[in-house]
């Protein structure tokens, strides 16, 4: 972020929360996953993700998929607020929503998110649970 979004950030943070616009939560919501990112950059790398399938659509070409991480023998999951991480996340259900069949989605999904943090696909591992 740039110092006029951190700027608004602390303006924001000094207002009464009822009266935020969504924009401001829009902000707040980017800021707080850019420290998702970061944060997960420090504890992810050459670990493993566990997935876990929370629903599949009738007509099975969708599927909303859970990811957590194990910290200090704790399960953490892994939740962005905004979709411009992975343009997926299912408000209903917790999870990210994927699309398609014919592959492995649980590994797309944890690829996508290694790409995310690190360029590459192969520094997260991926196992289903």
């Amino acid at each position: 972020m740039n110092a006029r979004q951190l700027a608004k950030l602390e303006e924001i943070d000094k207002k009464d929360i009822l009266s935020w616009t969504d924009k401001d939560w829009l902000l707040r919501d980017t800021y707080r996953d850019e420290q998702l990112s970061e944060e997960l950059k420090g504890e992810l790398k050459g670990k493993t993700v566990y997935t876990i399938l929370r629903s599949v659509s009738a007509s099975g070409m969708s599927r909303v998929i859970d990811m957590f991480y194990i910290k200090d023998g704790q399960p953490i999951t892994i939740h962005y607020s905004t979709n411009k991480v992975f343009n997926k996340r299912d408000g209903k259900r917790e999870g990210y929503k994927v699309s398609g069949c014919g592959m492995d989605m649980g590994f797309d999904l944890v690829s996508n998110l290694a790409s995310h943090l690190f360029d590459d696909y192969k520094l997260i591992r991926q196992e289903w649970i």
